[in-house]
């Protein structure tokens, strides 16, 4: 059910339905959007969509069909390198860096998830790029080579593909039901905690989640995937950021 191939007939059903599902939703959560988005904003969102979608997508299909010739787009299975995994890894550095900042700005609670949030994006743009064994070359070591499916330096591949193409697939799901549900459930209106907000007040970070969340279903387009996730990780700390006073939360404690 969940292997590489791009004929798998279930796989590209739930990835058939996920872009069914996802696709109006994402326009009518555009459109519908009352915000006045910062240009900067704007472009980035819409560039990431266009590049993955109508740039990316087409010729990673190409490639898989030639032989992976375009290794410098997409690198290989066995091989963290090329532009996409490089921007997945440059995006979600940006993330890490900006949850760190925002653990200093903000309530207690957000400062603390985005504290989880640094940590968490720094350690995925290094598992990215095994940590850069694939930049300056070194050998893995023995005990992390013995049980490494790649042989190389970092976690993720402990563990066998399937485990990951299922994970993908499930965590796809289940984000797209929460932004869906964030975006437009009433309940909804009544949440004011930022980091969940984001996705409903937004004009563009949920259709950027909802690609994500295609991406996921199918293995055969994990390192867009993760490029997608990485994007709309991005964008949602920065727009929380961008509408986050910029004192300290100890600073605004003392009198001006």
């Amino acid at each position: 059910m969940f292997d590489g191939s791009i004929d798998n007939p279930l796989a590209m059903v739930l990835l058939a339905v996920a872009f069914a599902v996802a696709a109006p939703a994402a326009l009518q959560a555009a459109r519908g959007s009352s915000e006045a988005t910062p240009k900067g904003e704007a472009w980035f969102a819409l560039g990431a969509l266009v590049v993955i979608w109508a740039v990316l997508t087409p010729l990673d299909v190409v490639n898989r069909a030639l032989g992976e010739p375009m290794v410098w787009i997409f690198g290989r299975e066995a091989m963290d390198t090329g532009v996409v995994e490089y921007a997945t890894v440059l995006l979600f550095l940006w993330a890490a860096i900006t949850c760190a900042w925002l653990t200093q700005r903000g309530p207690f609670l957000q400062r603390c998830l985005f504290g989880l949030g640094a940590v968490a994006t720094l350690l995925i743009a290094g598992e990215e790029m095994s940590w850069g064994q694939w930049l300056f070359h070194w050998s893995t070591p023995e005990v992390i080579d013995a049980g490494n499916l790649q042989h190389e330096t970092n976690a993720h591949n402990f563990l066998p593909p399937e485990v990951w193409e299922l994970a993908y697939e499930e965590a796809g799901w289940a984000m797209m039901l929460s932004v869906l549900a964030l975006r437009f459930l009433p309940a909804a209106r009544r949440i004011t905690f930022a980091p969940l907000a984001v996705f409903r007040d937004s004009r563009f970070a949920a259709p950027l989640a909802l690609s994500a969340g295609v991406m996921m279903q199918h293995h055969f387009l994990q390192e867009l995937a993760e490029l997608s996730l990485a994007a709309a990780a991005a964008f949602a700390v920065c727009w929380v950021a961008a509408r986050t006073p910029g004192r300290r939360p100890v600073e605004q404690l003392v009198p001006a």
